[in-house]
């Protein structure tokens, strides 16, 4: 039985669909739930676009924002990420599970599932627990728990630790 150009394009839509919402990688360990006010597909682009007070959850992971793309492979799988706030507020990577609590903002977060790993850019702070880092863009490696941060021209990077046993805020 041949299927007309047309239901393949609605097949291929329903599976985007239901990927977006439940979107298995086995590199990123889990399915995607996104809440979001509206909700747009590109199949020609393998993207989906969430919009207005973006939650998205996978395992130990939580992104906030106010723009979220989300872009697949050939196969259905997220692959990348790119959340982006609004003026305000920022966007945010947050692990639910991590002691002390772990969290990273910026303007805009780019994230790579492949990788396992985050950018962060503009007026970007990453912080766990009262110990902060803020700096104009920051790459967090999620598997290695290593940070890289960078300057712009104005403003050096700043880091607050406190030991053990000192006062925090």
């Amino acid at each position: 039985m041949r299927y007309s150009e047309s239901v393949k394009r609605i097949y291929t839509l329903l599976m985007m669909v239901w990927l977006s919402a439940t979107a298995t990688a086995e590199s990123s360990g889990g399915a995607w739930e996104v809440q979001s006010d509206t909700y747009e597909i590109l199949l020609e682009e393998r993207q989906v676009t969430y919009r207005g007070n973006v939650i998205a959850e996978q395992g130990e992971y939580r992104i906030k924002a106010d723009r979220l793309r989300a872009f697949f492979n050939e196969r259905n799988e997220v692959i990348r990420m790119e959340a982006h706030g609004t003026s305000a507020g920022q966007a945010e990577l947050e692990n639910l599970t991590r002691e002390p609590r772990t969290e990273l903002f910026g303007d805009s977060l780019y994230y790579n599932l492949n990788d396992a790993q985050v950018t962060a850019r503009g007026n970007t702070t990453f912080s766990q627990g009262h110990d902060t880092l803020n700096a104009h863009e920051l790459t967090y490696n999620l598997t290695e728990e290593r940070v890289v941060a960078n300057r712009n021209a104005e403003e050096r990077v700043r880091v607050v630790l406190y030991t053990e046993g000192s006062i925090t805020p």
